[in-house]
């Protein structure tokens, strides 16, 4: 029996469902969804939620390469890999996620590899730190409607046999919004080819910023999915957090 089997991949799905957390961390100031669609039986996209400390949480997405199968194995390695490290090794996320980056990279195909967004939310400080392994830049809306771009601040998990990254820091004040996602929602075409675009999605969460997390995950994804006749060409999945 091949891995392609219907029998496998739906092994493969229950498995990867599995995934999804019975309970996530709960934090007084913060409240936070997801909304994720894979392009195929399975996702190469990856999102977690985890306990860090007292008073910490961190919020995780990664996109790896490619799509179906191969990129959903590699997405569990990924998994695997963070959820190996410990709390206590998010206090230092450069040497960690350099750890987290030689372990994909040695077990990972040539040609093969994730962006990662990684921040860790301080509720008493009322700070995210985070590292952006070349993963699309994540948009923080004030509420003076302003809106920042997390930007790279570090290489791609698994591409390059030298890795090396930095810490940036931004305050989170009540009303702020952050809208982390995989490129597949920027990047997905209608019959024009033409992108959805980031301004696009800017202008829809500044129109929607005043609903709750999840009805606001939904309403991006649903209007990628009209702007793309409803094709799915990606792995889409966006995570946004309020603070209250």
């Amino acid at each position: 029996m091949s891995w392609t089997s219907a029998a496998e991949i739906a092994m493969a799905q229950e498995i990867q469902q599995s995934f999804e957390r019975k309970s996530k961390p709960t934090l007084y100031t913060v409240e936070y969804a997801v909304r994720s669609l894979s392009a195929r039986a399975l996702s190469g996209d990856y999102y977690d939620f985890l306990e860090i400390g007292a008073g910490r949480m961190a919020f995780v997405l990664a996109d790896i390469s490619g799509k179906g199968l191969p990129a959903a194995l590699l997405m569990a390695s990924l998994r695997a890999s963070i959820l190996a490290q410990g709390p206590d090794a998010f206090n230092d996320l450069p040497q960690t996620l350099k750890r987290v980056h030689e372990l994909s990279y040695e077990s990972s195909p040539p040609g093969h590899f994730a962006s990662l967004f990684f921040a860790d939310y301080n509720e008493p400080a009322g700070c995210l730190r985070y590292v952006n392994c070349g993963h699309v830049a994540p948009l923080l809306f004030r509420d003076d409607s302003q809106v920042e771009r997390l930007e790279s601040t570090a290489p791609l998990i698994g591409m390059l046999k030298n890795w090396d990254g930095a810490v940036q820091e931004v305050a989170l004040k009540p009303g702020n919004v952050l809208v982390m996602f995989t490129d597949g929602v920027i990047e997905a075409k209608n019959s024009a080819a033409d992108d959805f675009g980031r301004d696009h999605l800017i202008q829809i969460v500044r129109n929607r910023v005043f609903l709750r997390p999840a009805s606001l995950a939904e309403t991006v994804i649903q209007a990628v999915q009209v702007f793309s006749n409803f094709r799915r060409q990606d792995d889409m999945t966006v995570v946004v957090v309020r603070v209250r």
